[in-house]
């Protein structure tokens, strides 16, 4: 899913980890197309895209919705409301296709879902065209 973004900063030791503000939710993620020079100024459009490498772990909860760091990693704790495959998130909607194919049975409910990382793909055209 598309959103817009603010960049708070780049990591020091990582220059593909940055510190975002999402619709006022700041998260710390990574991207493999990092756009140079970057513009803290400037918001930008990215794609959003939880990661899970092993098996996905989906369960019920009562836990507050929202987002959840894990320890000292990349990792998340997504938790919202399940709906055909999309977490809602307050006003941000997180879609996978795992979640609509083995999920349904959690339709409707508040779950929490344990991502090893969230990676954004900036929009280049976007990103292009805005600088001249």
């Amino acid at each position: 899913m598309k959103y817009q973004i603010e960049i708070l900063s780049v990591d020091e030791f990582v220059e593909n980890v940055l510190k975002i503000n999402l619709s006022g939710v700041v998260l710390e993620v990574l991207t493999l197309n990092l756009p140079f020079p970057l513009d803290k100024t400037h918001h930008y459009m990215v794609d959003l895209e939880p990661k899970v490498f092993d098996d996905y772990q989906v369960i019920e909860t009562n836990e507050e919705v929202g987002f959840k760091k894990i320890g000292n990693t990349l990792g998340y704790n997504i938790v919202g409301v399940l709906i055909n495959g999309v977490i809602h998130v307050d006003d941000l909607l997180i879609f996978d296709e795992i979640l609509l194919s083995d999920y349904g049975y959690l339709d409707n409910r508040k779950v929490k879902w344990m991502v090893d990382r969230i990676d954004i793909d900036f929009e280049w055209n976007e990103f292009l065209f805005s600088n001249f």
